[in-house]
C-alpha cells in the first residue's frame, strides 16, 4: 500500500470510530469514558481481531488486512456500504474498475437527444471526474452559461464551490459538503490519475472551504432529494434531484442528473415561461 493510502485509511478509521456511540453497538457507556466514541479495544472486540493489530491500522503501519477482516471492521463501525467500499479501495482490495481517463470526453447524439427531450426539466450528464459533458437548455437556464465555461470550470465541484451556483443555493454549505463527500467515494477509484489530482490541487488552492472539507474523511453515496435555488431572474425554484448511472457505447462512468420541478411550487410554470411551451 502507498504511504498516503495508509494515512488516509488510518484517519478514516479514527474518524468513524469517534462517531459511533457505545450504546449504538450494545455496549455500556460507563462513567469514566473519555473517548467520544468507541475505544480501539471495543472495535477490535466487535470485529473479532486483536487489539494490537487494529491499533497498527490506526497508526498507519504497513499491515495487510483481508477483505473479510475489513468488512468486519466496517460492520463494527456501522459503515454505510459506500464507506465500506471506500475502506476496501484504500486497502487495495478493489482495483481500478475503468480505463484511464481520457483528456476529452463527450456523449453520443442519442444521449444528447435524451437530454433535449427532458426539457423543461433541467438535465445534464457528467463523466467520471464530474465534468459536465452535455446538458439541455433548461439546465443552462438554471445553472448558468455552461457553454462559456472552459476546462475545469465546468466541473461540478468547481461550479458549486467557485462558480455562480454558490450564490444560487440557499443551503450552500450543506450542499457543498455533501457534494465533496459523494465525490470522494468516486475519487477513490481513480486516485493518482493526473486529471483528478489536478482538480484536487486546483480546488485546494482556490477554495479554503474545499481544502478544509477535503481533509475530513467523510464519504457518502449519491443522494437524491430536493434542491432549492434562488435564481436571479426566476426567483425561488425547487427540484427533485436524481442521478442515474448510464451506459454509453464509447464511454463508461457517465451519470445522468435530472431536476424535476417539485410539486406544489411555481417552478415548472416559471421554467416553461422562460423557455417557451416545451413538452416533456
Amino acid at each position: 500500500m502507498k504511504t498516503d493510502d495508509l494515512h488516509q485509511l488510518a484517519q478514516f478509521l479514527k474518524d468513524r470510530r469517534a462517531r459511533v456511540r457505545p450504546e449504538d453497538v450494545g455496549l455500556a457507556r460507563g462513567n469514566r469514558r473519555r473517548t467520544p466514541g468507541l475505544r480501539r479495544e471495543e472495535v477490535a472486540q466487535l470485529a473479532d481481531i486483536s487489539v494490537e493489530w487494529y491499533k497498527w491500522l490506526e497508526q498507519a503501519r504497513e499491515v495487510r488486512a483481508s477483505a473479510k477482516t475489513l468488512e468486519r471492521i466496517g460492520n463494527a463501525l456501522r459503515l454505510e456500504p459506500i464507506e465500506t467500499r471506500y475502506l476496501l479501495r484504500l486497502s487495495g482490495h478493489m482495483p481500478d474498475e475503468s480505463a484511464p481517463l481520457a483528456e476529452s470526453e463527450g456523449v453520443s447524439k442519442r444521449l444528447q437527444r435524451v437530454l433535449d427531450e427532458l426539457s423543461p426539466c433541467p438535465a445534464y450528464i457528467h463523466g467520471r471526474r464530474w465534468d459536465v459533458l452535455a446538458w439541455n437548455d433548461a439546465a443552462e437556464l438554471v445553472l448558468g452559461d455552461l457553454q462559456a465555461l472552459k476546462g475545469i470550470e465546468r466541473n461540478c465541484l468547481h461550479m458549486g464551490l467557485l462558480g455562480p451556483l454558490r450564490n444560487r443555493i440557499p443551503d450552500w454549505e450543506e450542499h457543498a459538503t455533501g457534494l465533496i463527500a459523494a465525490f470522494r467515494a468516486d475519487y477513490a477509484r481513480y486516485r493518482g490519475e493526473s486529471l483528478f489530482e489536478e482538480l484536487i490541487l486546483t480546488l485546494s488552492k482556490q477554495s479554503t472551504e474545499f481544502a478544509r472539507w477535503w481533509a475530513e474523511p467523510t464519504v457518502r453515496g449519491w443522494r437524491d432529494g430536493i434542491k432549492h435555488f434562488l435564481h436571479p431572474h426566476l426567483g425561488e425554484l425547487a427540484f427533485e434531484h436524481s442521478g442515474f448511472d448510464l451506459a454509453d457505447e464509447r464511454l463508461s462512468s457517465l451519470r445522468l442528473v435530472t431536476m424535476l420541478p417539485a410539486e406544489g411550487t411555481e417552478t415548472r410554470a416559471r421554467l416553461i415561461s422562460a423557455l417557451g411551451d416545451h413538452q416533456i
